[in-house]
């Protein structure tokens, strides 16, 4: 078998070659950094948003008791009103005053209907 002699191995060019690996892998790990950063970022962003949609909605829901609860004792003494007048007048608390007070807080709870009474 005849073999034909490799030249001798140029260092200078083999160092150029290692170097130019180690850059890349360098550059690549700092790109990684980087966008780890910017997650980190984002993810930061986007929970301080949902603390905000939280808060807001809990004033929300806060504010619609407060109303509910405000309507409510309204329309609870303007029956009592009726009640007392139709008591003073012979008459008992008529079931179908009582039913649309009902039906009215229901809209008013499922629909936030301002306009039911």
């Amino acid at each position: 078998m005849n073999r034909t002699p490799h030249p001798p191995p140029d260092n200078a060019a083999n160092s150029e070659a290692i170097n130019r690996v180690l850059q890349a892998e360098q550059d690549a790990q700092q790109a990684v950094a980087r966008c780890e950063r910017q997650a980190q970022e984002l993810l930061h962003g986007a929970q301080m948003q949902v603390q905000r949609i939280h808060q807001r909605a809990d004033e929300r829901i806060t504010w619609m008791e407060m109303r509910c609860a405000q309507w409510l004792s309204e329309q609870s003494r303007q029956l009592a009103l009726a009640d007392s007048t139709q008591t003073e007048a012979g008459g008992g608390v008529h079931e179908a005053a009582l039913s649309g007070l009902v039906e009215a807080l229901a809209a008013r709870l499922t629909t936030g209907d301002e306009g039911a009474s």
